[in-house]
């Protein structure tokens, strides 16, 4: 009930900020705007909805419900976001609240406590020219796919192996930096973090998180800050490459990916790296990834209780997509994920194939998307688990 007084609090502090401020909707891109009359703060509200139909097909065995076929509907995301600036535009502030059931799941702390409506909560002072210090909870430099929104996705979601290795969002300071040689530019991004993950009370017993990121782009920037999506919708006149690298570092880490899942028994030490590229060029958009995590004795144990471990193990995936009109996309997806042989009791290595559609209405902000994805996991002495999943929803954003 808490969630709900909160967000009452915040509808209400912006119409009274509304009353006493200069405010503007000028386009749909560009979401709700509130200026001081003396040009000391801004602040844009920003609404994000994502209604979804799923069909579930258990194509070899009925799954927990007793049959084979279920179907779904659902209210994936739904988002307010709020940003702007505090004094000028080298101090800028960013929020964001995720406010349906999927949204509060993914919040959670390491054995389902403290739900949250706070995803980002962050400032970023330009301290130097293209050089910022960022500090509050943001997302971590990981990889491409995990940087870009969900509205910039060729699919209804990320692939299942950017979500087993991935590493979120985190409390902390980063330091994020820009130059250029020419059209060459180089991005890079630090960060240290409680490595906790989001929406922990206190700090554990366990150390620090320790991330980093290296973006290279060697044929210039992407049109409209393109390498934040997966599709083409500028149609790059001349080609455009990223070429990125991650890694990142977890002192005694207490949940099973570190910064996300349940609680081990015992902490262990996780070291992640990532490498990714995206290629865009006349519609046509080539993306990849590869994730790779190691802990030392990545099982733990207590007695009377199931084990819980660390994935150790690596995944990649590949992505290709062409804008077959101005406002329609095609993408085919290619994902897979081996964990190593001292896990092969626990958990089987898994593929997943994926086709997508995308049909935009305004760019990004407002489209229609539908997949068709199948999945086969290998389980130990067991018969393979072979999924079919077909979804469909709406994406809705200022």
């Amino acid at each position: 009930m808490k969630h709900y007084y909160l967000i009452i609090l915040i509808a209400l502090l912006s119409l009274n900020l509304a009353k006493a401020e200069t405010n503007n909707f000028s386009s749909l891109s560009k979401g709700a705007n509130l200026i001081a009359d003396d040009s000391s703060f801004s602040m844009k509200f920003g609404l994000l909805l994502q209604p979804r139909f799923e069909i579930y097909d258990s194509l070899n065995n009925c799954n927990c419900n007793g049959t084979q076929v279920t179907a779904n509907a659902m209210l994936r995301r739904m988002r307010f976001r709020f940003d702007g600036f505090i004094l000028n535009h080298n101090l800028t502030y960013f929020f964001q609240l995720g406010i349906t059931n999927n949204d509060m799941e993914a919040t959670k702390g390491a054995e389902g406590e403290f739900s949250s409506l706070i995803y980002d909560a962050y400032f970023d002072w330009e301290f130097l020219n293209k050089t910022k210090l960022r500090i509050g909870q943001a997302k971590l430099p990981g990889c491409l796919s995990r940087l870009m929104s969900f509205t910039g996705l060729n699919f209804l979601e990320r692939s299942y192996a950017e979500s087993q290795f991935n590493t979120y969002r985190d409390v902390g300071l980063q330091i994020l930096n820009e130059w250029s040689v020419g059209d060459f530019t180089v991005r890079e991004n630090l960060a240290w973090s409680h490595g906790e993950g989001v929406n922990q009370k206190s700090i554990l017993d366990g150390g620090y998180a320790y991330s980093g990121r290296l973006e290279l782009y060697p044929l210039g920037l992407f049109t409209k800050s393109g390498e934040t999506y997966e599709m083409d919708l500028q149609n790059e006149k001349s080609p455009k490459l990223l070429i990125g690298a991650s890694a990142f570092y977890d002192n005694k880490a207490h949940r099973e990916r570190g910064i996300l899942g349940k609680s081990l028994y015992s902490a262990r030490d996780i070291t992640q790296y990532f490498a990714d590229f995206l290629f865009k060029y006349h519609g046509l958009s080539v993306m990849g990834e590869y994730y790779y995590r190691n802990a030392p004795e990545p099982i733990t144990t207590k007695e009377n209780n199931p084990d819980r471990y660390i994935l150790n193990g690596q995944g990649y995936g590949g992505q290709i997509s062409y804008m077959i009109t101005e406002d329609m996309a095609l993408a085919l997806r290619y994902s897979y994920v081996k964990p190593d042989e001292e896990l092969i009791k626990k958990v089987g290595n898994r593929t997943d194939y994926s086709l997508g559609f995308s049909k935009f209405i305004f760019n990004n902000k407002v489209k229609l998307q539908a997949d068709l994805n199948y999945s086969k996991e290998e389980k130990f002495q067991k018969e393979a688990q072979e999924m079919l999943v077909f979804r469909i929803n709406t994406i809705f954003s200022f």
